[in-house]
């Protein structure tokens, strides 16, 4: 059996949008409305996509690190 141990550690997200709400994913895996608290994630490049009620979608390449804790807003425009 593989040892916990060797394991590399993982890192959490926590995604907000100003000033209104939008539907977030992450990596094509829808996670809800904002605000979104401590997704847990490995560490390395993921993609987030923030669909608010109306504007454009955005969409945001961010590097996780392991054991890593961070924040991102998205800016939505009226």
């Amino acid at each position: 059996l593989p040892s916990s141990t060797n394991a590399k550690p993982k890192g959490h997200l926590s995604i907000a949008s100003e000033p209104v709400s939008c539907l977030i994913a992450v990596d094509g895996v829808p996670k809800g409305p904002t605000p979104i608290q401590m997704v847990e994630l490995t560490p390395g490049p993921h993609t987030i996509e923030c669909v608010p009620a109306r504007g454009k979608t955005q969409r945001s390449t961010i590097r996780v690190f392991g054991g890593a804790s961070d924040r991102f807003v998205f800016r939505i425009e009226p």
